[in-house]
């Protein structure tokens, strides 16, 4: 069976998508974490910023919990600094 390719509409309709993505935010947007400023949203930068926002909404034994989990696959030193950076932001 032969499978069709995307039709000119489909093409143009990504196309149009992904320009979007690339537009700078507009100016009465949210205020962003400096990770997100810069549009690294991969960044390890912008994945410490938002575990570290998300640390901070937890409860004092989800919280405890959750950085025994980090302390055990990243490590003792990580889990000091997620603490220390929820703590402190």
């Amino acid at each position: 069976m032969h499978r069709r390719g995307p039709s000119k509409h489909e093409i143009s309709a990504a196309l149009e998508f992904y320009e979007q993505l690339s537009e700078p935010p507009a100016q009465e947007s949210l205020e962003l974490p400096p990770a997100a400023e810069s549009r690294y949203t991969w960044s390890e930068q912008y994945r410490h910023e938002c575990e570290v926002r998300y640390v901070k909404t937890m409860e004092p034994l989800q919280r405890k919990n959750f950085l025994q989990g980090v302390a055990l696959h990243r490590g003792a030193a990580a889990a000091r600094k997620l603490e220390s950076d929820a703590n402190e932001a």
